[in-house]
């Protein structure tokens, strides 16, 4: 099933079949448990989300993916929340994560309300969110929240010696809507005493998947692209991060010149294949938007 999926979304994205009609198919994904079926899944739906967040139809998208995510939430269930010597299975386990990151990133209500009790106990009395749990927790905590959460979880980022909760924070510091925190957060990856330099890509990574961060992040390489472009092979993975979410004219001309007047160490054929990935996504949304706008109207309009 994993394949098949697979198959039919990347067909779809390349322009071999409907998008419409994958988006069709994939409807049974509500019924799906297994992780190996949804992984696949999500990427491509990821993918199609990330190309209409500008789009005023965005929200209907949110709402198919918040009904095809309904039930399997509920499967995973919350790692924070398992009764007392309750284990999950490795499946569950997997799935939890990736499923969990997804709700809160189309927001759905259920998982943004519970996210944000489970904040809340963590700020008030200390209890513990459980590592399944924690990255949808804190980009809940941040994007609904204020300054004072923000601060909260930098401190915690501040007081932790855990490489892997480390990464977590400083990906998820990019979750705020307020712009001056996210200023502050990839100013913060050019301080060596806080972000580690194999670290930088994280927290620009973090803003860069925030919409509202997207023009933030490619600003900021382009400013200290000196220093970034001493990466070597880091570097490949920087530009591509800061550029492939951009589907329209303007940044692909943006793009261009940039690189056009700017040398890269060892990094030009990702400076190529980022300028191949905007114009794809441009036909893309050429080839797509049109129809799959009229499906979310037809299925999800009120």
């Amino acid at each position: 099933r994993a394949g098949l999926v697979n198959d039919v979304l990347v067909l779809a994205r390349v322009g071999k079949q409907d998008t419409t009609t994958a988006l069709d198919f994939i409807n049974f994904l509500s019924n799906e448990r297994e992780y190996t079926v949804w992984v696949s899944a999500l990427s491509e739906l990821g993918y199609i989300g990330t190309m209409l967040t500008t789009e005023y139809d965005f929200g209907l998208y949110k709402d198919f993916m918040n009904e095809l995510l309904v039930d399997v939430v509920d499967y995973v269930g919350w790692q924070t929340l398992l009764p007392p010597n309750t284990t999950s299975t490795h499946n569950q386990s997997l799935l939890r994560a990736s499923v969990l990151d997804f709700a809160v990133s189309f927001q759905m209500p259920s998982v943004i309300n519970q996210a944000l009790e489970l904040w809340s106990n963590l700020k008030e009395n200390g209890t513990e969110i459980k590592p399944d749990d924690r990255q949808a927790v804190y980009c809940a905590a941040l994007h609904f929240g204020d300054e004072t959460d923000y601060n909260f979880l930098f401190n915690m980022l501040m007081n932790t010696d855990n490489a892997a909760e480390q990464k977590r924070i400083l990906y998820t510091l990019g979750c705020t809507r307020e712009f001056y925190l996210l200023k502050h957060t990839l100013d913060i990856s050019l301080d060596s005493s806080i972000v580690r330099p194999q670290d930088q890509r994280t927290v620009i990574a973090g803003v860069s998947a925030n919409p509202l961060g997207r023009d933030l992040a490619w600003n900021f390489v382009q400013a200290n692209f000196e220093v970034f472009n001493t990466l070597g092979f880091s570097l490949s993975s920087l530009i591509t991060i800061v550029t492939s979410p951009f589907n329209d004219e303007f940044h692909l001309q943006e793009v261009e010149t940039f690189f056009s007047i700017q040398q890269t160490l060892g990094a030009s054929m990702a400076v190529e294949q980022s300028k191949e990935t905007i114009q794809a996504n441009i036909e893309w949304m050429e080839n797509n938007a049109p129809q799959i706008r009229e499906w979310l109207n037809s299925n999800f309009a009120n």
